[in-house]
């Protein structure tokens, strides 16, 4: 086990999610957007300095991976995916605004999660947004629902594939 201290370095001291890359890199999600962490030499790369127009998508507290390895990345300012093998950005709201996939309850993600089933679990401040690839459908759940609130803070899955899901008025 090692540590690293980020006091100095701007932008780092706010980690939100961490998600393994590869060769022994991490996927940060930080204060200051998406950042590539080699623990080898202690560097940081963010993806907006190759990517300036992800600049807008700064604050990004949801992060997660498909079946293909891209990042999903989830922020206050909405959705984007990242396919690090070829260094690719795709914004579906910019990108494919008539997808109904990507049409969600609110733009500002707080938790990205994928199931054992291949569902994805995108937790908003307006509830739960379940995207199903395979048979091509989505699903909302909020307060009329019976969730005790809407503002979605964590999903995770146990060893029983039931899904949890944490808010801010609880779960």
């Amino acid at each position: 086990m090692s540590f690293h201290n980020f006091q100095n370095k701007a932008n780092y001291n706010s980690i939100r999610n961490i998600i393994e890359g590869d060769n022994g890199c991490l996927w940060v999600a930080v204060g200051g957007g998406i950042s590539l962490f080699n623990p080898i030499n202690g560097s940081f790369t963010m993806l907006s300095e190759s990517h300036p127009e992800l600049l807008p998508y700064s604050h990004c507290p949801a992060l997660a991976k498909d079946e293909n390895g891209q990042l999903i990345v989830g922020s206050i300012s909405g959705l984007y995916y990242y396919n690090p093998k070829l260094d690719f950005v795709w914004r579906p709201e910019i990108d494919a605004p008539k997808d109904h996939r990507f049409i969600h309850t609110s733009s500002r993600y707080n938790y990205i999660c994928r199931d054992s089933r291949g569902l994805y679990w995108f937790g908003t401040y307006n509830g739960l947004n379940i995207v199903d690839m395979q048979q091509d459908k989505i699903y909302y759940i909020n307060t009329e629902h019976g969730m005790p609130n809407s503002i979605v803070q964590m999903i995770g899955e146990d060893n029983e594939h039931n899904i949890w899901v944490s808010t801010t008025n609880g779960i």
